[in-house]
């Protein structure tokens, strides 16, 4: 999740002024030469005027409504900043952009009754200094935006288009392995708020259609009542984004947890997420045959490891409920703040 960056007050600030310096001094000049002076002096105010206005209107325009996120984003934005002091800053950039917008009127207005030159000089630069001052004011609100858009960086960029299979079991059991089986590639890794690893992100298709893959290290490799409020908020963010869950066992003792705690972790994540749930069994080339009869008893299981045929892509596929997607092949374009969505041939691309 990205916006755009937003200059430093000084910046602003000198950058306005610079333009209107060399573009006013540019601008073609009266012939009455005793227009010149109060001509030049409205064209600065209103360069600077405009430029600071739509630099600040644009930040604020390219925010997109906290209300119209998907709920995966909310939920995320809302753990990642302050959205009282977002919001906050946000208004405060709102209300400079128009109080400059009135000024600028103001202060045009006495350049053009001004009775001589030195007093159309000293109107705008009553007005300058007044900017100045409204922008300075801006320090930190726009440090808190900007320390926001540091922080929503960590959050993944994620295809809502497609449904999202998500991977749980205990650490060492073999998902990423999985993962790299499913999806036939290397898998994208995206930050994720309160994790150490990231999110994992693969893709595969089958039938023309795209299903989305993804492996959480730290989010659903324990138990629950091990998280701290905050982990349990990024838990609920992932609920918005999983269609199907695919449990990973590890029948051996190879991962270092013993099966009836693996299987104890199941059943919380099955009472925790009210979607369907695979279980796939993995390494069963390695377990004894008394293993695997263990692990068939959490029910729903498919047979996992090296040389054996998977059944796991049939088996999510068939579990998807493909009523909520577009059943033509998606074409996306991942939306990110601060520019357009667009559209591909599959019809609009999804929006945040």
């Amino acid at each position: 999740m990205e916006l755009k960056p937003i200059e430093t007050p000084k910046q602003l600030i000198d950058a306005a002024f610079s333009r209107a310096s060399r573009e006013a001094a540019a601008a073609k000049k009266p012939v009455q030469k005793e227009r010149r002076v109060k001509v030049l002096e409205l064209r600065k105010i209103n360069i600077v005027s405009t430029f600071l206005e739509e630099r600040l209107r644009a930040f604020v325009r390219d925010v997109p409504s906290i209300a119209e996120l998907h709920p995966f984003y909310r939920e995320l934005m809302s753990l990642t900043v302050d959205l009282d002091a977002f919001k906050k800053g946000l208004g405060h950039v709102e209300s400079v952009a128009g109080l400059i917008k009135k000024l600028a009127r103001e202060h045009a207005r006495r350049v053009q009754g001004a009775k001589n030159d030195d007093l159309a000089w000293k109107a705008r630069k009553q007005f300058y200094a007044r900017v100045d001052s409204m922008v300075r004011s801006l320090e930190g609100s726009l440090s808190t935006l900007n320390e926001a858009r540091k922080k929503l960086r960590e959050v993944p960029k994620v295809r809502f288009d497609l449904p999202t299979v998500v991977l749980a079991g205990y650490p060492n059991t073999g998902k990423s392995t999985l993962l790299k089986r499913l999806t036939s590639s290397a898998p994208e890794i995206a930050p994720y708020p309160f994790t150490t690893k990231g999110i994992k992100l693969g893709y595969y298709s089958k039938k023309y259609l795209e299903i989305q893959v993804a492996d959480t290290p730290g989010l659903l490799d324990r138990p629950i009542e091990k998280r701290n409020a905050i982990e349990k908020k990024a838990l609920t963010a992932l609920k918005h984004l999983t269609e199907v869950i695919v449990f990973v066992l590890d029948p051996t003792d190879g991962c270092g947890y013993p099966l009836d705690k693996q299987l104890h972790l199941l059943a919380e994540m099955r009472a925790e997420f009210q979607v369907p749930f695979l279980v796939a069994v993995n390494k069963a080339d390695v377990a004894r045959p008394e293993q695997l009869e263990a692990a068939k008893k959490a029910g729903n299981v498919i047979i996992e490891g090296e040389g054996l045929q998977s059944g796991l892509r049939d088996a999510v596929f068939a579990a998807i409920d493909w009523t909520k997607f577009n059943k033509r092949e998606a074409v996306f374009t991942p939306v990110t703040f601060g520019e357009p969505a667009k559209t591909g041939k599959a019809g609009k691309a999804g929006s945040l």
